[in-house]
């Protein structure tokens, strides 16, 4: 997803569905670790994240959520 300021991270996306997993990875050491997990309070595990931004320092970020509701 991108770099962080100083080019030691790398942050990416996991697969699947809520809540969406950050993982940063260093690339000097070749580790990867859990930096966030996404979700709106009160999500189900049917929605998605759609776009996510980070900013370059990791201080803040933002993301859209659909969650798909039916009723049968």
């Amino acid at each position: 997803m991108r770099f962080s300021g100083d080019g030691r991270w790398l942050y990416v996306r996991g697969a699947g569905r809520s809540p969406t997993r950050v993982f940063r990875l260093d690339l000097s050491k070749g580790t990867r670790e859990l930096w966030r997990e996404l979700a709106p309070a009160g999500a189900s595990s049917t929605g998605r994240v759609n776009a996510l931004t980070i900013a370059p320092d990791a201080g803040a970020y933002a993301y859209t959520f659909t969650e798909t509701m039916t009723t049968l």
